[in-house]
């Protein structure tokens, strides 16, 4: 009888020093578990802001769609506005996202000097802001901006070549499609563009610009009024995609703009942006418009996203006043062939386009 007790002793002790080590595990456990759902519930998702120039350009459109999906990839909320190219709705866009406590603001003024005091807003709020495109004025902050001073100039210069080339009895004399109201648009594409022109011919003339909007209708008119004043007007520069295409069917609906074989007959027609448009446009043998300078939407709306991020992780202070370049690149009719344009679209664009079967359409 007294084993039997000590045994059941033993055994008792036995059972309540593992339910005392069970517990101990257990409580540790659970206290884990609570700190990761903790941290779960108070880790903060990060959210950015981006204020577009204009939902209805089709360079902006790509570059939304970019933003969309690498925010995406990153696991970023990102919200977009419509900034409609107008300064006021610029700044109300940049109000409402400081009201929303986004954690960066990425924006594309369309004034410089009208961007700095929603800069100030926003960093009142300890909110960081990157510009893009056109650089704030007074304020402080990272600037991506697309270094397309030194590609427009190559832009210009392989014109002039080409339309030597191809017309060496007939005088040089520059048009362009510009839109004025945004300062880096007139500074970096259309002024370095004349001066390409004119580092291969000294003696080009013409620089005549009329103001487009950077919208197709706009530019139509403008090219009218162009075509009107000058008609001996042959390198037909537009500063955007619908700046050109916009002269392209203005010259066309004048029985112009065209090409035989791939060479422009009265005008060569140039533009930028490197849109599907476009390049239907420049691959068509009979069209004029035969070269542009290739913005790289995928690539831009990355290099912004990786901006604010570095600065949101403390990489880079939200007052800095750096500037991040990105480059553009020139395509044409002679050196680029339809898969590498295809390929390009896919890359920067996302467009599963067969160029193929829209040249046909085009050339019906």
């Amino acid at each position: 009888m007294e084993k039997q007790r000590l045994h059941l002793k033993i055994v008792g002790l036995t059972v309540l020093i593992m339910l005392i080590i069970a517990s101990v595990v257990g409580c540790g456990t659970r206290g884990k578990t609570q700190g990761q759902q903790g941290q779960e519930t108070t880790e903060k998702k990060i959210t950015i802001g981006r204020v577009i120039l204009s939902f209805a350009q089709p360079y902006q459109q790509a570059d939304m769609k970019a933003s969309q999906a690498y925010a995406k990839q990153l696991g970023i909320d990102l919200i977009l506005l419509d900034g409609k190219m107008d300064t006021n709705t610029i700044a109300n866009a940049m109000s409402e996202l400081v009201a929303k406590k986004v954690d960066g603001i990425i924006v594309q003024p369309l004034d410089g000097g009208a961007i700095d005091s929603s800069i100030r807003e926003a960093h009142n709020a300890g909110i960081p802001v990157v510009t893009f495109f056109e650089k704030q004025k007074t304020m402080k902050a990272p600037y991506v901006r697309i270094n397309e001073a030194k590609t427009a100039f190559e832009l210009g210069a392989l014109a002039a070549k080409k339309w030597k080339e191809f017309h060496p009895d007939k005088p040089i004399f520059i048009g362009v499609i510009d839109q004025p109201e945004i300062a880096y648009v007139h500074e970096a594409r259309a002024l370095p563009f004349i001066e390409g022109v004119k580092s291969v011919d000294k003696d080009a003339k013409g620089a005549r610009m009329v103001a487009g909007g950077g919208l197709r209708d706009k530019a139509f008119a403008a090219a009218q009024d162009l075509l009107q004043a000058h008609p001996e007007a042959n390198i037909i520069y537009g500063i955007n995609a619908d700046s050109a295409l916009g002269a392209l069917a203005a010259y066309q609906q004048a029985g112009r703009g065209k090409a035989k074989d791939g060479v422009p007959l009265t005008e060569l027609i140039v533009g930028t942006d490197g849109t599907e448009p476009e390049i239907v446009q420049i691959i068509n043998p009979n069209s004029a418009y035969k070269i542009t300078m290739a913005l790289r939407p995928a690539t831009n709306a990355q290099t912004l996203i990786d901006t604010v991020l570095k600065i949101i992780k403390g990489q880079i202070k939200m007052d800095e006043d750096i500037t991040i370049d990105t480059f553009d690149i020139l395509m044409d009719y002679w050196s680029w062939d339809v898969d590498k344009f295809q390929s390009f679209l896919k890359t920067e664009y996302s467009m599963d386009v067969d160029l193929r079967a829209e040249l046909a359409k085009a050339t019906k």
